[in-house]
């Protein structure tokens, strides 16, 4: 029998190849639904989706001729004023959807992410069938589409779901490589991976731990460790990210303070930055599963599949050591553990593959398995939907209004929510945040001090038509000198009790 999708080798039997057909399809239906319920929700992480969003915006409006000018200007210095990151693959292709639609809906871009996912899901798949078995690999799969961080990532607008598609191929290629050697084994799978850590440079200990470990496990030599498939491998892998972030980093500059915030040295000493990074891994994937993973990996198989492992849990240490404060701080920055632990389990589970043949001489049998499933996917979307946020939705009609107030202005300072990043996506309008004083020592470099009001300003790029405030909090909490400013100094525009301020008019 032909497998057109290739999820089963032609020995398996045709009876099995069902059975396990019947279950891919249901995880893959009910990941679908699940993500197409909430769909509309706001993503993950707030700040990422509208960063991204007011990218895809900027495309769309560049490549619509019957957009208002004056929207397309605003947009663009909207645009301008976020920092450079990846490159904005998945935001362009959500401004070909816009453009296809003919409209703008930011949900759009949550289906085009989920797609993402779900697709991850066939090479996490066939990972699970090469290292494991092809029953643990259903089960490994069923983590990966189910695990309720994986639900909100999946159809969130960042780029996390495009990056865990292309990580999952990329360690489906290379250990493709490692079972056939071949040039062309070895051009594709550098070539997806320079792709993935262009595209998300947190990647980069992960890949190259996976294949430096799988080429000592085929080495057994380690004078033949340095060969030339290799050089071609690393080549590949580094040169694009390096040519790409380097100019960014080096002679551009627009990722220095990346760079600089990116790693602190000290905190390998704080009690903060280990806890941190504790409590978010099992955030990520849950203790239950945390502690189900490692005892998995001593059930791996000896060779490729224990290597591959070792690999994948080395990299994703060295990567919480090199990025240390996104990896305290960012829950997201643990996405690669979901598929980690994903695989890590599922040995496991091959125990029971026992219990599952039985089933089809007894099927009575199924009735207690379908109900431990569905208890599971239950408490899953249980978790997944008390997970979700819909406070943003609030601001909309607030952002509108404030944009009108201010006249669309380019030069507005803001105390807002998220950054402000709602409060100009849907206000049509953009500036600056105002800077929050570090209060905690952690963050503290030696020699700083906190900057006055005037030197604040005197920072900016532009001198401020308007002063919005939106988060109260924040702005009593943090901001006392802001606020005394503005009284002394400044014209109150509009308020609205509890929703915003403007003040506009300042003098020196």
């Amino acid at each position: 029998a032909f497998d057109p999708v290739g999820f089963f080798p032609m020995s398996f039997s045709i009876q099995a190849r069902r059975g396990l057909t019947v279950a891919i399809a249901a995880l893959f239906l009910l990941a679908a639904g699940l993500r197409l319920a909430f769909i509309q929700a706001p993503g993950y992480s707030v700040d990422r989706e509208y960063t991204s969003a007011i990218f895809a915006r900027s495309f769309y409006l560049n490549s619509n001729p019957s957009a208002p000018a004056w929207l397309r200007d605003i947009t663009e210095s909207t645009k301008n004023n976020q920092p450079i990151l990846e490159p904005p693959v998945t935001e362009f292709l959500v401004s070909l959807i816009y453009l296809a639609a003919g409209q703008e809906q930011l949900w759009f871009s949550h289906l085009l992410t989920a797609v993402f996912w779900l697709l991850g899901g066939i090479f996490l798949y066939r990972i699970g069938m090469l290292i494991v078995s092809r029953e643990a690999a259903v089960f490994a799969l069923a983590f990966y589409l189910l695990v309720p961080m994986g639900l909100h990532l999946s159809r969130s607008f960042q780029p996390e779901p495009l990056m865990m598609l292309l990580f999952l191929f990329s360690l489906y290629r290379i250990l493709m490589y490692f079972r056939d050697p071949s040039s062309m084994n070895i051009i594709i799978a550098g070539g997806i991976a320079g792709i993935t850590v262009l595209y998300r440079p947190i990647l980069i200990m992960t890949l190259f731990c996976v294949f430096a470990a799988l080429t000592v496990f085929s080495s057994q030599n380690w004078k033949k460790i340095v060969s030339r498939n290799s050089f071609i491998f690393l080549a590949l892998f580094l040169l694009p990210a390096l040519i790409y972030y380097g100019y960014g980093l080096f002679i551009a500059g627009y990722l220095r303070w990346w760079a600089e915030f990116g790693f602190l040295p000290h905190l390998y000493f704080r009690r903060a930055y280990w806890e941190g990074w504790f409590n978010l891994a099992l955030n990520a994937v849950g203790s239950l599963a945390l502690v189900a993973a490692f005892f998995g990996l001593t059930k791996l198989r000896a060779g490729l599949p224990r290597y591959f492992l070792t690999g994948l849990w080395g990299g994703y240490f060295l990567f919480g050591i090199i990025f240390n404060v996104h990896i305290h701080t960012h829950a997201y920055y643990h996405a690669q553990l979901i598929p980690i632990v994903a695989l890590s389990i599922s040995p496991i589970f091959e125990d029971i593959s026992p219990y599952l043949k039985s089933i089809r001489s007894t099927p009575v049998l199924a009735v207690p398995l379908m109900a431990a499933i569905l208890l599971i996917a239950l408490l899953y979307v249980q978790n997944f939907r008390a997970g979700l946020s819909y406070q943003v939705f609030g601001l909309r009609q607030d952002a509108r209004e404030i944009g009108e107030l201010v006249d669309n202005s380019e030069r507005t300072v803001f105390v807002a929510q998220n950054y402000g990043l709602p409060l100009q996506y849907f206000g049509n309008l953009t500036g600056a945040f105002w800077p929050r004083k570090i209060n905690s020592p952690l963050y503290q470099r030696p020699g700083e001090r906190a900057k006055n009001v005037q030197e604040r300003l005197a920072a900016l790029d532009f001198i401020p038509q308007y002063f919005v405030i939106t988060h109260f909090t924040d702005f009593e909490r943090n901001h006392a000198d802001l606020e005394q400013y503005l009284v002394n100094n400044c014209s109150l525009l509009a308020e609205k009790e509890n929703r915003y301020k403007i003040y506009t008019n300042c003098s020196e």
